[in-house]
């Protein structure tokens, strides 16, 4: 059945929630949690999918679904709340000062030790000759222990420990451009 005859099907006459995430849809009618998974397809078929049905009480699955769906998926706003805890170093804005680090609008995909005007330590330095570029996976490396991921470094900050808070961060660093 295609997705959108799928969804005609289901909300005849029935109330429903569906939320999407790369993982596929979670579909929510009349007491039950419908959980599908796109399977691959070519643009000359309609999507297809899998389906699984799981009885719920509506006010405890609506509850859970927003939970998990919200600590699953990285927010920008989570994001910039995790920034605070940078900001007494850092700048994030376009063409901000630099403080006691260098200010980090533009940070994803940029080479290392490149902000104007900030005198970085000679690891950072030692990176940049070899093409180093802060990507979305470096970034994640460093700020979860930065003295392990680029041994040297003058930050002193010891490093996010939840894997949530990198993921909101980095997602929020790839909206300063």
């Amino acid at each position: 059945m295609s997705l959108y005859n799928k969804m005609n099907f289901i909300g005849r006459g029935i109330t429903v929630v569906a939320s999407v995430s790369a993982l596929g849809f979670v579909v929510y009618a009349g007491g039950n949690v419908i959980l599908t998974q796109a399977e691959p397809q070519t643009t000359e078929k309609p999507i297809q999918l899998a389906e699984k049905t799981v009885k719920a009480t509506p006010v405890a699955t609506t509850a859970a679904l927003t939970k998990e769906v919200t600590e699953f998926i990285p927010t920008t706003t989570a994001g910039k709340k995790v920034s605070k805890k940078c900001a007494a170093c850092h700048t994030f804005t376009s063409g901000g000062k630099n403080k006691i680090g260098p200010n980090l609008f533009g940070i994803v995909n940029r080479e290392i030790a490149s902000q104007d005007g900030f005198k970085y330590s000679s690891s950072f330095i030692e990176r940049k000759t070899s093409g180093f570029v802060w990507t979305k996976e470096n970034i994640e490396s460093y700020l979860k222990s930065p003295k392990k991921f680029i041994p040297g470094t003058k930050m002193a900050f010891g490093g996010l420990k939840k894997e949530k808070d990198l993921k909101n961060i980095i997602a929020w660093l790839e909206t300063l451009k």
